[in-house]
């Protein structure tokens, strides 16, 4: 990789684009990757390990192949992409990756305060609120329990403290959480990632690296333009949270199609293939008729791993054939689980940043001959105005 570049990695699909959003908003030609295998052609380049809905073990060995990809670029910046509130496996993931760098130290700074998301005296606040208060305490994967920025760390191997930017207080071997409640406070953190340091938390405070190294923010692209009479998008809604139920009474209220993984295939894992071949069908009907259709699921999923992913599954299954029949102008996905999921079953590996309609909201070009753009977000950011046309 030439000189100046930048390699990062995130433990999810969505948090991988909003990373290369980042950089493609700092002027930097962006991509992600969700392979290892392919080479970087552009300055920035993001690694999905597509970890944080695996267990502890798989997430472990896939930072450790991260590791080594990391290693192998030889980027003038190294940064960890981790959730804005700590889910999935970040600490054991983080021990891992300092392990295979060689490195000692990392400065995790996780807070978004552009998204009301601060660390005030060791704990979380989601606008004002405890975050094990809000509704990341019902993700079914990774719960959010507690405000304590240490209990939502986790234990491990590695020290660990939460540190003021306040004073001088170096930087101690081990882990340091660094509060943030302002974007003065991202800035007075970035200033502080030197040689041998792993750089670590989420899209603002990578965007303060990256302004700290001189990259201005691109000449503002206007605003997308609402989609055309002809354009048909298909909306793909893998998550429960709160802003995913707004998104779907937003589309019924505009008169789109919302088509729900039907009853008997949520509960029964034994269906032929043909019953998701009917609700794939109906799908298609849809989007001839509507120029935008939404599927989803709709409804409460356990806590047992292998149900969200067999649901997931069946939401790549319809995307599969809606795109096999070339049915659709552009794909929408929310929830990162089920963009990975819907991303891998199509065989996509490098995806390039066509733009960015909105923090966390991104669009991107898959490496694949006559795919749509996919554009996609985290399922607890919104869908601005502009997508629905």
């Amino acid at each position: 990789m030439r000189a100046g570049a930048v390699a990062a990695v995130a433990d999810d699909l969505t948090g991988a684009a909003e990373l290369a959003a980042v950089g493609w908003r700092r002027g930097l030609e962006a991509e992600v990757h969700t392979e290892t295998g392919w080479p970087p052609l552009a300055p920035l380049t993001v690694l999905d390990t597509d970890s944080r809905t695996r267990g502890e073990s798989e997430a472990r060995a896939r930072s450790r192949s991260a590791a080594a990809w990391l290693a192998a670029r030889r980027a003038d910046l190294v940064y960890r992409k981790v959730d804005s509130v700590l889910r999935g496996w970040v600490r054991p993931e983080l021990e891992e990756l300092l392990a295979g760098l060689g490195w000692g130290r990392a400065l995790i700074v996780p807070a978004n305060p552009g998204l009301g998301r601060v660390i005030r005296d060791g704990r979380y606040y989601v606008e004002g609120r405890p975050v094990h208060e809000t509704d990341f305490a019902r993700d079914p994967r990774h719960p959010i329990r507690s405000s304590d920025v240490l209990a939502m760390l986790g234990e491990g191997g590695a020290t660990a403290a939460v540190v003021s930017r306040v004073g001088p207080a170096a930087l101690a071997d081990g882990l340091t959480i660094g509060e943030a409640a302002s974007r003065d406070d991202l800035v007075s953190w970035a200033g502080r990632v030197e040689e041998g340091l792993l750089a670590a938390g989420a899209a603002e405070f990578f965007d303060a690296l990256l302004e700290a190294r001189g990259l201005a923010l691109r000449t503002p692209a206007p605003a997308p333009a609402a989609p055309g009479s002809s354009e048909r998008r298909l909306f793909v809604s893998g998550t429960t949270s709160d802003c995913g139920r707004e998104a779907l009474q937003r589309a019924r209220d505009r008169g789109f199609p919302v088509r729900p993984i039907p009853t008997d295939l949520f509960h029964d894992r034994g269906l032929p293939a043909d019953r998701v071949q009917g609700w794939a069908e109906d799908v298609l009907a849809a989007v001839g008729r509507s120029p935008a259709v939404v599927v989803t699921i709709d409804r409460p999923v356990s806590n047992d791993p292998g149900d969200a992913r067999r649901l997931e599954g069946l939401l790549a299954d319809v995307v599969e054939r809606v795109v096999q029949r070339q049915a659709v102008n552009e794909i929408f996905v929310e929830g990162g689980a089920t963009a990975a999921t819907v991303i891998r079953r199509l065989g996509w590996t490098r995806l390039t940043v066509l733009r960015e309609i909105a923090p966390g909201v991104v669009s991107l070009r898959p490496d694949s001959p006559h795919a749509p753009p996919l554009t996609m977000k985290p399922g607890s950011y919104a869908w601005p105005e502009a997508v629905w046309g």
